[in-house]
């Protein structure tokens, strides 16, 4: 009787302990950073000084990659990378590399990437402009994340415009860069609700304006390329009904207009 008593207590016990590698949320956008800090379940992300292997974002156990590499860890790239998972798992469908110094660094379709992971807001624009102050490159590419867009009208818009105009004045004003700026991106629709729907569209409309009155800053349409007709994201790009991550096919249909992107804003010239 003991015995059985104590095999019971056992399995309960283990019943109850959370198993690891869960993202607790679809939308949660974390991965590898230039900083410590947490991921947003609870645990820190990649720190100063880690060995090791390539991590992977939010839990999630193999990455989908795509395309040759040739990884270097330093000198110069022509496109430096910044964002959370969703630029963490484009970097992965690029097949670029990780780092000692925890970016993401090689070569797709003929240009270098080099991918870093931004704190979390309100220290998102700080953490953009001192990745542009610490590596050579000709581009800079930025983008906001599910969570810096809140959930009710109005939440965080004013500080997301002015994280762009803080990110052009250092990138374009200050090191005369070019800046690509990747807009909002659409959610699952469990996760849309009409403010963020909101959010999403009145800082598009904000983004577009803003490039369009400011030399050296370009915009990736994400929404127009990702989002259906309700303004959530289209069922075909989600990675599941419930996780916003862009899928294989998410990634190959932004990539293309990346790259051509790109292709502008070096044809530009100075």
């Amino acid at each position: 009787m003991k015995i059985t008593i104590a095999i019971a207590l056992t399995i309960m016990l283990f019943g109850c302990i959370a198993m690891p590698g869960g993202n607790g949320g679809g939308s949660t956008e974390t991965g590898p950073g230039i900083s410590p800090q947490d991921d947003g379940n609870g645990q820190p992300s990649v720190t100063d000084g880690a060995g090791g292997g390539s991590p992977s974002a939010d839990g999630e156990d193999a990455p989908v990659t795509s395309g040759g590499t040739a990884g270097q860890t330093g000198g110069k790239t022509d496109v430096l990378m910044l964002g959370r998972s969703v630029a963490y798992g484009w970097s992965e469908y690029m097949g670029l590399e990780w780092q000692e110094d925890e970016s993401y660094v090689g070569e797709y379709e003929g240009k270098t990437f080099r991918y870093l992971h931004m704190d979390y807001p309100p220290d998102i624009d700080d953490s953009a402009i001192r990745a542009i102050g610490a590596y050579d490159y000709d581009i800079v590419f930025f983008k906001l994340c599910f969570v810096d867009f809140g959930t009710e009208y109005g939440d965080m818009l004013a500080d997301d415009k002015q994280y762009i105009q803080n990110i052009y004045n250092e990138a374009v004003v200050n090191r005369h860069k070019k800046l690509i700026v990747g807009n909002a991106l659409p959610q699952v629709p469990g996760d849309t609700t009409p403010g963020l729907r909101q959010n999403h569209q009145e800082y598009n409309r904000w983004l577009a304006d803003f490039a369009a009155t400011h030399d050296g800053v370009y915009v990736l349409d994400l929404y127009g390329m990702l989002a259906d007709g309700s303004g959530s994201l289209n069922s075909a790009y989600a990675t599941s009904y419930e996780d916003s991550h862009p899928n294989r096919a998410g990634y190959g249909r932004i990539t293309p207009a990346f790259m051509d992107r790109i292709d502008q804003a070096m044809s530009a010239g100075g």
